[in-house]
């Protein structure tokens, strides 16, 4: 229970913290922007509500210029293209021109010198100019927006082409294409001849076996008459008997009886 409690209490502890984190910077303004209003009232005897917003302007002007300058310098840190790029010096001398103003209206009317009426003068100078950093402050941040969207623009393009060229492909690309069908059409064409020779020769083998058999069974197999000298086969014993008599007699004579005694030639079996 008690480490329920514990646990409860340190995440609250956080969430408040990162509260006050949040909340922090904006109250940061707040002296800064209450010491213009004094001495901008007090010093230079301005109206009470012009004072106050004089005051707020200039803080919120620093707030902008630094908010612009981080963007600025983030922004091109993303990109290595110049063209991509925006310019991080401009907001800068803006902040620049900002803290020039804000040291003035706070410290130079603090001075006592002689010359106190030039310092009025010189902080009355510096507030004239104080819509210069602002208007320019605007205009960069307007020039990024622009660019941002040019960016996401030819993105967009190039990606959409990059589509389009995955799903049309180039005339080069599909003459491949037919090149390869007509290749594989060709291929088969050429396994299917195959494959009608190696049946054709497995029928013609298998019909042979069967006449051998057949021979057999009857008795005058002419595989079983064949000379085992010259290679010449016989329908029949007799015959076999007489060419092996030529051969005995005289072995020049053996063309000439093997033509007398008729052999049968059979086609020789596939192996």
């Amino acid at each position: 229970m008690l480490k329920k409690i514990q646990t409860i209490i340190q995440e609250s502890e956080a969430a408040i913290v990162g509260i006050l984190v949040e909340f922090a910077p904006w109250l940061a303004p707040i002296a800064p922007a209450y010491m213009a209003y004094e001495n901008l009232s007090v010093k230079l005897q301005f109206n009470h509500n012009v004072s106050l917003a004089v005051a707020i302007t200039v803080e919120l002007l620093g707030v902008a210029t630094v908010n612009t300058a981080l963007l600025f310098w983030r922004h091109n840190l993303r990109y290595k293209d110049p063209k991509r790029k925006s310019p991080t010096w401009i907001p800068f001398m803006a902040f620049v021109f900002y803290l020039v103003i804000i040291l003035s209206v706070n410290a130079l009317l603090d001075l006592e010198l002689p010359s106190i009426y030039r310092i009025h003068v010189l902080v009355k100078v510096m507030l004239t100019l104080l819509s210069v950093p602002a208007a320019i402050t605007v205009a960069v941040r307007t020039q990024h927006t622009e660019l941002l969207a040019d960016i996401h623009t030819q993105n967009a393009e190039r990606r959409a082409e990059r589509s389009t060229h995955e799903r049309k492909p180039t005339q080069d690309d599909t003459q491949d294409e037919k090149g390869v069908a007509q290749a594989f059409a060709q291929d088969t064409q050429n396994v299917a001849h195959v494959t009608h020779e190696v049946t054709q020769n497995a029928q013609a083998f298998a019909h042979n076996k069967k006449d051998v058999v057949r021979d057999g069974a009857d008795g005058e197999s002419s595989l079983a008459h064949t000379c085992a000298i010259c290679g010449n086969r016989f329908e029949k014993q007799q015959q076999l008997a007489a060419h092996l008599r030529v051969h005995t007699r005289n072995t020049n004579g053996h063309k000439k009886a093997t033509e007398e005694t008729h052999p049968i030639e059979f086609p020789t079996v596939a192996q």
